[in-house]
C-alpha cells in the first residue's frame, strides 16, 4: 500500500480524501499540503465524511485522535 488515490473535495480544511478499503486506510491531505493516514478506518465512517455537511467538523469530531495516525509528509 505505498499510494492511495485521493479526491479533491470543498472544505476548507480538507484538500483530498482517499481510502483503501482493502487496508481500512484513509489519507487526508490538509490544506497544508500534510498528508495524514489513519488506520483501521471503516468504509462506514468514510462515507459518512464524504456526505458530511462540514468535512472539517466530521473529521475532528469523528476521526481526529478518534484513529491511530501517521504523518506522511
Amino acid at each position: 500500500m505505498d499510494t492511495i488515490e485521493r479526491v479533491r473535495v470543498n472544505s476548507t480544511n480538507l484538500l483530498s480524501v482517499g481510502y483503501d478499503a482493502e487496508t481500512r486506510t484513509l489519507e487526508i491531505e490538509f490544506h497544508t499540503h500534510e498528508i495524514y493516514r489513519y488506520f483501521n478506518v471503516p468504509s462506514i465512517v468514510v462515507r459518512q465524511l464524504m456526505d458530511a455537511p462540514s468535512l472539517g467538523e466530521f473529521f475532528n469530531f469523528h476521526i481526529k485522535d478518534v484513529y491511530r495516525w501517521r504523518r506522511m509528509r
